[in-house]
């Protein structure tokens, strides 16, 4: 599979802000040649690039919201994040009440989504959106607010991030969502995860995993290193190679428990490495 794998380095946030040079070279020795990151750690955006080069590091992707584009000059902060030679710039979250289609910034935030998208193509850059689990909620015309979004922003200037850890947790089927924007999703979160006790039923639906009566009350989310978890990641990969996916990402928000987030990150790129090798 002709794809990269990379860590969203927010898997070690924590790490990172106790000792930023230490935690990538760790995260480089683990393996990884690849990151994203969401926030310098409070270093000017030349001095982190040049720590991502002494580590050996590429920052193949960047996080950055619509609000830092708007405030910042979209001009000037995509050459800002140029410097840096990633493949993709994805959209975290959308600002205020561009999160609900009928709110009133919405029509505001697309139009400032496509001027987005034209500069930093100018820099060989795709703009993609890093979907979390609300955006998988039913608008009252019975569409998910997601699909909306890609239905109202050509492929040409908004390509998806899709992440498949929690569009499964909103209930959604994560390799029907593949198949639905194949052609484009060059990036991939894949965030895995298992409920402490019983699976709700939206999610073993979601994974194709039968389940009987009531759901648990008391069974929570636990984030998981990724192939330990129930996302069907062995069916994913090569639907994922089928839509011309560039990028698988690992996130790890949480450590699993009994292990630290060092063993997680190392376990969920062994597991990859194997898949698409």
């Amino acid at each position: 599979m002709d794809c990269s794998i990379v860590l969203q380095i927010w898997s070690v946030r924590d790490q990172c802000t106790a000792d930023l040079e230490g935690t990538l070279k760790k995260v480089k020795d683990i393996g990884y040649d690849n990151i994203e990151f969401y926030c310098t750690y409070g270093r000017p955006h030349d001095e982190f690039k040049k720590i991502l080069d002494d580590c050996g590091l590429h920052a193949s992707s960047c996080q950055v919201s619509v609000g830092e584009f708007e405030e910042g000059g979209i001009e000037a902060v995509a050459e800002k994040y140029a410097q840096f030679g990633a493949d993709c710039i994805a959209i975290p979250y959308l600002p205020g009440e561009a999160k609900h289609a009928g709110g009133h910034d919405f029509p505001e935030t697309l139009m400032s989504i496509k001027k987005i998208a034209l500069e930093i193509a100018k820099y060989g850059m795709t703009l993609t959106y890093h979907n979390h689990g609300n955006e998988l909620g039913f608008l009252p015309n019975g569409m998910r607010f997601l699909d909306v979004l890609y239905g109202s922003v050509p492929a040409d200037y908004l390509q998806a991030q899709l992440e498949v850890g929690w569009l499964t947790d909103a209930g959604a089927d994560p390799i029907e969502y593949v198949r639905r924007y194949s052609g484009r999703i060059p990036q991939c979160h894949l965030k895995d995860f298992t409920y402490s006790g019983k699976l709700p039923k939206r999610v073993a639906k979601a994974v194709g995993i039968p389940v009987e009566g009531e759901d648990d009350p008391d069974s929570h989310f636990v984030f998981m290193p990724v192939g330990q978890g129930v996302l069907p990641i062995k069916a994913l990969v090569p639907e994922l190679e089928k839509a011309k996916c560039r990028q698988l990402i690992i996130e790890q928000d949480c450590p699993a428990p009994g292990q630290d987030i060092f063993e997680g990150i190392d376990a969920g790129l062994k597991y990859l490495k194997k898949l698409v090798d």
